[in-house]
């Protein structure tokens, strides 16, 4: 199990423990005194908690987007609860149903300039919720007579506090979070170049600019290593594997720099590489020697498409395990559907090369064309 799935089941468990704390020891004998009946006190809690999620995912993503402002970025896009607004390529605002990188919202931002700093943006959501947190208190002891709906806001605010609890905590969760990003920020300069030189990339491949110079990062930190993946990309795209290399090696050489999950997909990408442009048994011996059993297995298990292609190649040139192969094949839609939109022309290609190079070495297979 991974890291980020142990702490993110240690958060569901606090957000479970509050909210039987919530049920037991407000709730239900705020009932009994007021004499609720089981179905009017099913549907206030039922409508509290609804109500919760919806006004803190709204609370959370304004505060997003109050703070970006404030740090000098424009808004790109705003998910709320899969209702995304976003820019298009002409710059103008559309909406569509989507899936989001966040919990219960996503707010994404380009920068407008080197000053730009997304701290504000990132204590954004947390702030609002402070001052939700001191209305709702305020309308619990100064609303009279006191009645069951003074516990309304209580409810809404136990809800906040799940989503708040869940965007400070400075750790990798099941979906990026505040905390965590601030925590990668640190106090280091270049890690705020290089999260704006994310966000601009990003924007970029957005409104569909392919040619773009992109900045190869010396100093490896977490930040400065996705800009660098981006460059890496650039390169796959174009055929020219030995640059991409280099950069990747730079990455490997600092492990303890960057989350373990980011160091695996780098081996990955290099192993991808290797397996297109050197001798097999070369590779097998680098493979061997320098890829451990952890890291095979993450190849196995990751839903990305660099460790897909990746493992899809060592399952057909290295163990010659064509069970394997139909499996890395099967996997690919649903790998693909968490790739970025603009990157699905360049992944296609690279899994269509993939499969080419295992059709070479194992005709008789008979894999037939990429889907």
């Amino acid at each position: 199990m991974k890291t980020s799935d142990i702490a993110s089941i240690i958060v569901y468990v606090i957000f479970i423990a509050l909210a039987a704390v919530i049920g037991f020891a407000v709730l239900a004998p705020t009932f009994k005194e007021f004499q609720i009946g089981q179905g009017l006190a099913w549907g206030f809690t039922i409508g509290a908690i609804a109500s919760g999620i919806v006004l803190n995912s709204i609370l959370f993503e304004l505060g997003h987007i109050i703070g970006a402002k404030i740090g000098r970025y424009n808004i790109t896009s705003v998910n709320i609860l899969y209702f995304n607004i976003y820019r298009n390529k002409d710059n103008k605002w559309k909406f569509r149903f989507k899936g989001m990188d966040g919990f219960l919202g996503q707010t994404e931002i380009t920068p407008k300039n080197k000053k730009s700093n997304p701290k504000p943006y990132l204590f954004g959501g947390t702030l609002l919720f402070i001052l939700e947190a001191v209305a709702a208190l305020l309308i619990f002891y100064f609303l009279t007579p006191m009645t069951v709906w003074n516990f309304f806001p209580i409810v809404i605010l136990a809800v906040g506090g799940m989503f708040a609890i869940y965007q400070i905590v400075p750790v990798q969760l099941d979906h990026t979070n505040d905390g965590y990003r601030l925590y990668l920020l640190g106090n280091k300069a270049i890690n705020l170049e290089a999260f704006n030189e994310m966000l601009r990339l990003k924007n970029e491949e957005r409104i569909g600019n392919k040619d773009v110079k992109v900045r190869v990062f010396e100093e490896i930190t977490p930040y400065t290593s996705e800009v660098n993946f981006l460059t890496i990309y650039q390169y796959l795209a174009k055929g020219e594997y030995e640059p991409a290399i280099a950069i990747i090696d730079n990455i490997l050489k600092n492990k303890e720099n960057v989350p373990i999950k980011t160091y695996r997909r780098a081996h990955a990408q290099k192993l991808f590489m290797l397996l297109l442009i050197k001798p097999i048994e070369e590779v097998k011996t680098y493979y061997q020697d320098n890829v451990d059993l952890e890291t095979r297995r993450f190849f196995a298990e990751d839903n990305s498409m660099e460790s897909l292609r990746a493992y899809m190649l060592i399952a057909g040139l290295l163990d010659e395990s064509l069970g394997e192969v139909v499996y890395c094949i099967n996997r690919k839609d649903k790998a693909m559907k968490r790739c970025l939109e603009t990157r699905k022309d360049t992944e296609t290609l690279l899994f269509n090369l993939a499969k080419e190079k295992i059709n070479e070495a194992h005709p008789d297979w008979k894999l037939g064309e990429a889907k």
